[in-house]
C-alpha cells in the first residue's frame, strides 16, 4: 500500500468548485492540493476513543529571555529576522520559540515582531531630537515596506505615522 493510499484509507475526500468552496465539518485540512478550477481537501478522521493529547504549554522562562532578548539587542531591527535567527540567539528550539510567542503573546511571529518595530517607529516619531523623516524611520524601525509599515502603524495606534509625529510633538499623546 503507498502512502497516499494508506492516508486515502483515514481520511474524506473533498473535491471544491472554487466558486463555492464549504468547509462545514472539516476538523482538520491535512493537506491542499490544486487541481485546475478546483481543490481536493483532505479530512483526518480520529479513530474512535481517541483523544487529542492537550496542547504543550509554552516555557515562562523562554518568554521572559525573548522579552530581554528583544529590548537588548533588537533583532527586529533587522528587516529580514526570521523565527529561526530568533530562535538561534535564544538557543532554543524553533518550535519552543514559536510556542512561547503565540501562547505567550497572543500573536504570531510576524505580528510579534512587527509590535516591537511600530514601538521603535513610536518612540523615534516622538523624539524632538530625531530629524529623519518618515521613510527613514521607517527603515531604521526594521521595515522593509512601506505598505506593510503604513497599515501596521495605523493598525496599531490608530494613526498614520506623520500624524503620530504631529500629535506627540504637540504632546498629544505619548509615545
Amino acid at each position: 500500500m503507498t502512502t497516499l493510499e494508506a492516508l486515502a484509507s483515514r481520511v474524506d475526500v473533498y473535491s471544491i468548485d472554487e466558486a463555492f468552496l464549504d468547509l462545514t465539518g472539516i476538523d482538520r485540512v491535512v493537506s491542499f492540493e490544486p487541481f485546475g478550477r478546483q481543490a481536493i481537501w483532505l479530512k483526518v478522521e480520529s479513530p474512535d476513543g481517541y483523544e487529542e493529547e492537550p496542547t504543550p504549554q509554552f516555557d515562562q522562562t523562554l518568554k521572559v529571555r525573548l522579552q530581554q532578548l528583544m529590548h537588548q539587542e533588537k533583532p527586529h531591527l533587522h528587516p529580514n529576522l526570521t523565527l529561526e535567527q530568533l530562535s538561534r540567539k535564544l538557543g532554543a528550539p524553533s518550535r519552543e520559540v514559536s510556542r512561547a510567542i503565540n501562547q505567550g503573546f497572543g500573536c504570531n511571529f510576524f505580528e510579534f515582531v512587527s509590535r516591537y518595530r511600530i514601538d521603535e517607529a513610536k518612540s523615534r516619531l516622538a523624539d524632538a531630537a530625531n530629524q529623519a523623516n518618515i521613510l527613514q524611520t521607517m527603515y531604521d524601525s526594521g521595515f522593509n515596506s512601506k505598505s506593510v509599515f503604513n497599515t501596521a502603524f495605523k493598525k496599531e495606534t490608530g494613526f498614520t505615522p506623520s500624524e503620530y509625529r504631529r500629535r506627540a510633538l504637540q504632546g498629544d499623546i505619548r509615545p
